[in-house]
């Protein structure tokens, strides 16, 4: 949303007042959220959030029509919301949300923070026992501890499952909107906040970084990690906090914890294929045959339809008769990604694998053909292979 001077949002809100008060078919007018100044007053990210209350009958009028709206000339897009709701963006990029009931509507309506603004119809009354309504019924209907903890744990498997599967939209949503809002209600239910009257019963979201200074920036920074990551974070979170309580699944923690810990192998092998695919050289650390010494260097390799061959011109190699001699080795990829890779090799010693693979090598170096007898009899050629774990 657009940043809003304080001085304009309260004109705003004053010539709101000034034209509903002069309309006798308007009975009253509440504002909520930020509107309603209740806990935190309004800042310059805040929209305008408010109900008209109207004579029955009346209420078409002002869902349909906008002049009676501050500034209505300026309005770029209205839309309904909801049967009584809509929401208006002026061209400003102020966003102004606002329903509209008669007295016996608001039955309908939910309501935490709200101050009346303008009342011909003993809203007071009306609005205290809607707002007391709205607490009791969070209370009664919420869901329990194992619910939550349930949907969290669940949320967070489908979410990385999908991811690994490729469905990467779903696995965002799940994992970082789905498992966050249960896991942030039950934050909320077992942690003590620093500002309690803050929380909004209605959405966990909102202003949670007031009420948890630490755990807001924390799970904020959770948000930004690709999603296995994310699971992972999230779920460590939750134990470290909420292993105390006494629905707490620590046989579905650890059953999920392994699905996301196969996810981050399987995100992990996806980025070494590709850049495998890609790069061009690496370095590798093979075990001296002799000196059982770690020796590093640099080396090019070759990626032929998914599988990577070291090898180079004609004559004797160290790392390739270390390979010999121990052929499990590291592979160190430092262009694309940065990673150390176990690895093993498996030399190809086949006249038939030679010849194929050294003339497909050739190729593509743009050798001359007629090289490929010298390659056959003295070059290496090792396949890098990566054991499964």
């Amino acid at each position: 949303m657009v940043v809003v001077k304080t001085d304009d949002y309260e004109a705003f809100t004053k010539t709101l007042i000034q034209r509903l008060e002069a309309d006798d078919r308007v009975l009253g007018l509440v504002a909520a959220g930020s509107m309603a100044a209740s806990d935190y007053r309004p800042d310059a990210w805040s929209d305008h959030d408010f109900w008209v209350i109207t004579q029955a009958g009346a209420q078409a009028h002002f869902r349909t029509h906008y002049d009676w709206l501050p500034d209505h000339k300026q309005v770029v897009l209205t839309f309904p919301e909801t049967t009584h709701g809509l929401k208006v963006v002026y061209r400003s990029g102020h966003l102004v949300e606002y329903a509209v009931f008669d007295v016996d509507e608001l039955a309908v309506a939910r309501v935490n923070r709200y101050r009346i603004l303008l009342d011909r119809a003993d809203l007071e009354t009306r609005l205290a026992a809607l707002q007391q309504r709205t607490r009791d019924e969070k209370q009664t209907q919420a869901p329990d501890d194992a619910y939550l903890f349930g949907q969290f744990v669940t949320n967070l498997l489908v979410g990385a499952s999908r991811y690994a599967r490729g469905e990467r939209l779903s696995g965002h949503t799940f994992v970082k909107q789905h498992a966050l809002g249960h896991l942030l209600r039950l934050l909320i239910r077992h942690q003590a906040g620093t500002q309690p009257e803050q929380i909004d019963n209605l959405d966990p979201t909102r202003r949670f970084e007031q009420v948890f200074p630490a755990l807001g920036p924390e799970l904020n920074a959770c948000l930004l990690l690709d999603v296995p990551q994310a699971a992972q974070t999230l779920l460590a979170l939750a134990e470290r906090e909420l292993r105390t309580a006494p629905a707490y699944p620590e046989d579905a923690v650890q059953a999920v914890r392994q699905v996301i810990e196969r996810a981050l192998k399987a995100g992990r092998d996806a980025e070494i294929q590709q850049a495998l695919a890609h790069d061009r050289t690496i370095d590798i650390t093979t075990i001296g045959r002799k000196s059982g010494k770690a020796c590093r260097i640099e080396i090019w390799y070759h990626y032929i339809n998914g599988r990577i061959f070291l090898t180079g011109r004609p004559g004797k190699r160290d790392w390739y008769a270390n390979l010999r001699a121990n052929p499990a080795f590291t592979v160190h990829l430092k262009e694309s990604l940065q990673a150390d890779v176990t690895a093993r090799a498996r030399l190809i010693t086949g006249p038939g694998q030679r010849r194929v693979i050294l003339g497909v090598i050739l190729n593509k170096l743009g050798r001359d053909r007629d090289e490929l007898g010298a390659w056959m009899k003295g070059s290496p050629l090792v396949e890098v292979t990566f054991p499964q774990d």
